[in-house]
């Protein structure tokens, strides 16, 4: 029920690399920024370098990275509205039920992200995004990925290329 919080801190905007040491960026560059809100992963460090949908990657064992419809049927689960293919904001108000003190449990933290085209952190504070394990089938450079923000309800689906940086989730495997 958190953010992952593992590997070794390197700083942006050095790519996260294939070394056999799980590393991870901090918002700003600050060690007190991954124990408050988690590490920003690139994707296919995440992923522990495999494109398999619900690879363990960089969580723990027993655990596994989320795919696209395992976000789906959680998002379903608390807002019927959804439509399963749609993209961009929808629903009426899954987002806000996953973000910190919203009725879901789930707590996520507005963790913001490194931008890899800026080069910069963005939107602590105001808007954090998840990743999946599942690679968009209409752009194989694109990882889907889930994004919930401050005042807006509703949850963000789209697809982004794997050299940002984000959040992490882990779901129990069954």
């Amino acid at each position: 029920a958190e953010n992952l919080d593992f590997g070794q801190k390197i700083d942006a905007p050095e790519n996260q690399s294939d070394n056999e040491i799980v590393e991870k960026y901090c918002f700003e560059n600050d060690e007190a920024n991954c124990e408050s809100f988690g590490g920003l992963y690139q994707w296919h460090e995440a992923m522990q370098y495999t494109t398999s949908p619900a690879a363990q990657g960089i969580c723990p064992d027993g655990w596994h990275l989320p795919t696209d419809l395992e976000w789906l049927q959680l998002e379903i689960f608390l807002d019927p509205t959804i439509q399963p293919e749609t993209y961009y904001w929808r629903g009426y108000n899954c987002g806000q039920q996953l973000q910190l003190g919203g009725s879901s449990g789930f707590e996520a933290l507005l963790s913001g992200y490194w931008d890899k085209n800026e080069f910069d952190f963005i939107s602590q504070h105001t808007e954090t995004i998840f990743w999946t394990s599942t690679i968009n089938p209409y752009n194989v450079v694109n990882t889907w990925f889930r994004k919930y923000a401050l005042d807006i309800p509703q949850s963000y689906r789209n697809g982004c290329d794997h050299n940002h940086a984000m959040s992490v989730r882990c779901i129990k495997n069954n």
